[in-house]
């Protein structure tokens, strides 16, 4: 009775070790593929000037020996678009190789622009890996000429210990559904009741000094 027991026991044991062999096999087949896409390194930036920026992934494949023989890129303005695999920006054809990093070749990039992309791979023996799933990246004024601002400034004195203080109140006519807010300013600066994601950390990042 012990024996039968025991025996069945090992049976079950070693039948829920293939399910789960099978299990996480299915698994990594399904999910290889090229994962942690970043653009310029960094993911989902915003405000890149680099007019040809470098794209980046890696592989996700967990059987031995993995590696990756050939990509294709797909860049597009339209997520949508993107998503049924037409790229209207660029489409780098499948290239055979195992780069990982590579530099944008496509048509030139429009300033202030959110630009959505993915990636397809092949592992070694030839077989095609799952898509990526899309990624994006957005461009700031990419040349001076686009920048369309004004300067304002006290006409003071750099030598001047007093700060100056500068503000302007302004109403929208229309509902805003989504906005960027490209600012150069020696010193602090701060929108004032208006829910903000920074690009960056840093709230100074130089000294105080006359344009």
């Amino acid at each position: 009775m012990n024996f039968r027991c025991f025996k069945g026991s090992c049976l079950s044991l070693v039948i829920l070790l293939v399910l789960s062999t099978i299990f996480n096999c299915s698994l990594a087949n399904a999910q290889a593929g090229a994962i942690t896409l970043k653009c310029e390194h960094l993911k989902s930036p915003m405000g890149v000037d680099e007019p040809h920026p470098r794209l980046s992934w890696q592989i996700n494949d967990r059987k031995p020996g993995a590696a990756q023989s050939a990509y294709t890129v797909v860049v597009s303005k339209d997520s949508a678009r993107l998503t049924s695999g037409a790229g209207t920006v660029w489409n780098s054809g499948k290239v055979r190789s195992a780069a990982c990093l590579i530099t944008y070749k496509g048509r030139t990039l429009e300033p202030f622009t959110r630009y959505y992309w993915k990636v397809r791979t092949w592992d070694r023996n030839g077989v095609l890996m799952t898509d990526s799933k899309p990624a994006y990246f957005e461009t700031g004024m990419i040349d001076m000429g686009n920048w369309t601002g004004a300067w304002i400034s006290d006409g003071g004195s750099i030598s001047k210990l007093q700060a100056p203080y500068s503000r302007k109140t302004f109403k929208t006519v229309k509902r805003i559904r989504s906005a960027r807010a490209y600012i150069a300013v020696a010193g602090l600066y701060s929108f004032s009741n208006i829910p903000f994601d920074r690009t960056g950390s840093k709230a100074r990042d130089a000294r105080f000094f006359s344009f």
